[in-house]
C-alpha cells in the first residue's frame, strides 16, 4: 500500500478507502482511522504517566513518614525501645543525656550571640540572645518531660508524636 510519494497509505476500517499516512479521519466516509501505532502511543504514554504519578505518590508518602517535624531519630529510637519493652529506668538516663546535649548547644549559641553583641556594643542583640536562649531551654525541658512521660507509659505513642509535633510548631 504505497502512494506515488513513497509513503504508506492507511486503509479505513469502515469503507476500505486508502488514506494518507497521517490521516485521522477517512477522506471518503469520515470514520476515525485507528492505527496500531496511535493505540500503542497512547498506551505507552498512559503507562509512563501512571508510573511517574505512582512514583511521586510513593515519594511523598515516604518523605512524610521520614520527615515528620518534631519526631527526631532519637524519638523514633525511643518509640522502638518502648515498643520492644525497654524499661523506663533504662531509657530515662538517655533522655536526660540527650537533653543535656541540647542545653549545651543552646548555651554555646547564646554565648556566641552575646559575644557578638558585646563586640558591637548592641544591647538589643544581647537581649534577643537571652530571649532566644530562654525559649530554647524551655523547649528542651518540655520535650524531655514528654519523652519521660512516654517511657513511663503515661501517654500513648500517638499522643507522644502529636505532642512532639505541637511543641515543634510552637517552637518554630
Amino acid at each position: 500500500m504505497g502512494n506515488c510519494n513513497g509513503g504508506l497509505m492507511l486503509k479505513c476500517n469502515q469503507c476500505g478507502t486508502e488514506n494518507e499516512n497521517n490521516a485521522v479521519f477517512c477522506q471518503n466516509c469520515g470514520a476515525e482511522i485507528k492505527t496500531k501505532k496511535s493505540k500503542k502511543g497512547i498506551n505507552i504514554f498512559t503507562k509512563i504517566g501512571l508510573g511517574v504519578l505512582g512514583f511521586i505518590v510513593l515519594a511523598v508518602v515516604v518523605l512524610s513518614l521520614i520527615s515528620t517535624p518534631g519526631v527526631t531519630e532519637f524519638d523514633r529510637t525511643l518509640i522502638k525501645s518502648v515498643n520492644d519493652g525497654a524499661s523506663a529506668d533504662s531509657l530515662i538516663p538517655y533522655i536526660k543525656e540527650n537533653s543535656e546535649i541540647g542545653r549545651l548547644g543552646a548555651k554555646r549559641g547564646y554565648d556566641a550571640m552575646v559575644s557578638a553583641a558585646q563586640s558591637t556594643g548592641n544591647d538589643t542583640n544581647k537581649a534577643e540572645a537571652q530571649t532566644d536562649y530562654d525559649k530554647e531551654m524551655s523547649y528542651i525541658q518540655k520535650v524531655e518531660n514528654v519523652r519521660i512521660s512516654f517511657v513511663n507509659r503515661g501517654i500513648s505513642e500517638d499522643a507522644f508524636i502529636k505532642e512532639l509535633m505541637r511543641l515543634y510548631k510552637e517552637e518554630n
